[in-house]
């Protein structure tokens, strides 16, 4: 996140912290989400991505454009199911801060253990945050 915020920094400002703005557009409260859940549709995970995880934009179009591609050679809608499916899981956990962080956590825990059982712990939890993820993401 850091080299995010400085290449914001060196955009905006020319480097020049001291004359860094805070906006914040909405309130934010510990546990909440930053925005609310959005429709399985290009458009509206495309603007979710910009707006709660924008460094993952420029990923989010090359994979929308694989997806289409295969989509079209194989004349079928699948692959872009699992592109709507992927994302939508992606921005159900990262429209809240403490859960994508608690994500990256337990994916840094699992890179680096050499003990099975935390292994075995952290993929538990990282498959219960997924899985209610894709829940999320999907219900009406």
């Amino acid at each position: 996140m850091a080299g995010f915020l400085e290449g914001v920094i060196d955009q905006r400002y020319g480097g020049d912290v001291t004359r860094l703005e805070v906006t914040v557009s909405t309130p934010h409260h510990e546990g909440q989400a930053l925005i609310p859940r959005p429709p399985l549709t290009t458009a509206a995970l495309r603007a979710a991505v910009a707006q709660i995880a924008p460094a993952y934009l420029r990923q989010f179009v090359e994979h929308l454009d694989q997806a289409t591609e295969q989509a079209a050679r194989q004349s079928t809608v699948a692959p872009l199911h699992g592109f709507l499916a992927q994302w939508g899981e992606f921005v159900a956990i990262h429209r809240y801060p403490a859960k994508a962080a608690r994500l990256r956590d337990l994916e840094q825990q699992v890179a680096a253990a050499t003990d099975r059982q935390v292994v075995t712990a952290a993929m538990a939890e990282i498959r219960e945050i997924t899985d209610a993820a894709r829940r999320d993401a999907t219900s009406e």
